[in-house]
């Protein structure tokens, strides 16, 4: 997980140069948790008390708020958990 989150870290540091690192470096953590903790979750049932599009929804307004700078458009019903 380190390696590929430290290159994720790189890439956006790259695309965002501008962007704080810690923000960045948080980010990139915190996406890792909620990545980690729906595939748990979602991944062996589809349907929970809270929809999935619902989680993804909430999961951006906190990215958003841990580094609004990175913030990027993202539609909640075409993210989806893999098969």
């Amino acid at each position: 997980y380190d390696i590929l989150m430290e290159k994720v870290v790189q890439l956006l540091r790259r695309s965002q140069p501008n962007a704080d690192e810690t923000s960045i470096r948080e980010m990139v953590q915190f996406l890792a948790i909620i990545s980690e903790g729906s595939i748990v979750l979602y991944g062996t049932r589809r349907e929970r008390a809270v929809p999935f599009e619902r989680v993804v929804e909430l999961a951006i307004a906190v990215l958003g708020t841990l580094a609004p700078e990175l913030q990027i458009p993202v539609d909640a019903s075409k993210v989806t958990l893999p098969d």
